[in-house]
């Protein structure tokens, strides 16, 4: 799937401040795969870029993009908004890795003994304050996300328009949740001490991850900007909403 700005007359085309766009599907023989994805966390994804020549995708094959209009009219995901949609998968991301960081935080508290100490890092009342912090920020962000992900689908089961104030209210909890997450993390990463830079240690990639996933464009810090603007009455100013 390939997405690009509509033209006419060889000039792009707009509507208000936002270029229309749409989305094409080609065979994956057209595809070159560019080697691009170099990058510090969630390199799994294999995110690289991707170039067609010359390819050609027929009309039927094409759709509006980012906000495709389903080819079915029933169940939830035909109502839920696709971008809408994508926020609340890329936020369950970092609750995975937040609760991995987590565990993997007990198993080295339980056998570390940090240099100049002769108990175990779990014994240090710092540590123990630490991992409950880390803990309760990421139950709050797993409730917050969950509680939005319910009326998100409960909108979808009753077929309600998703309005600006429904979208801000599901990309709040996203980019909150991501956020909290981060911390929780980044509290981890701090608990660890020397551990957390070790490659051997699942803490270090946890830390990687996470940071790559707060700059995902849908749970982004700039999407505040966003979700502040449609609180205040005002228009958003973006299209990722």
């Amino acid at each position: 799937m390939v997405a690009g700005v509509v033209l006419r007359d060889g000039a792009p085309q707009f509507a208000g401040e936002m270029p229309l766009m749409r989305a094409g599907l080609f065979p994956i023989t057209e595809a070159k795969i560019l080697n691009t994805w170099s990058v510090s966390g969630m390199r799994g994804t294999g995110s690289n870029d991707c170039a067609f020549e010359n390819a050609f995708a027929p009309e039927e094959l094409t759709f509006e993009w980012p906000e495709p209009r389903p080819a079915w009219q029933g169940g939830p995901f035909g109502n839920i908004p696709l971008l809408v949609q994508l926020g609340g998968g890329i936020a369950s991301v970092a609750l995975g890795v937040a609760r991995h960081a987590i565990d993997a935080l007990k198993e080295v508290a339980g056998a570390k003994v940090p240099v100049a100490s002769r108990s175990l890092l779990r014994e240090r009342p710092q540590t123990q304050i630490q991992i409950a912090q880390a803990e309760g920020l990421l139950q709050a962000a797993r409730a917050y996300l969950y509680q939005a992900s319910d009326e998100v689908w409960r909108r979808g089961e009753q077929g309600a328009t998703f309005d600006l104030e429904a979208r801000a209210a599901a990309r709040l909890a996203v980019v909150t949740a991501v956020k909290l997450a981060a911390q929780a993390v980044d509290i981890v990463y701090d608990a660890a001490g020397l551990s957390s830079i070790q490659t051997s240690c699942p803490i270090e990639r946890c830390w990687r991850d996470v940071h790559a996933v707060t700059q995902h464009i849908t749970a982004s810090s700039g999407r505040y900007e966003n979700v502040g603007r449609i609180l205040l009455g005002l228009q958003p100013g973006f299209g990722v909403i």
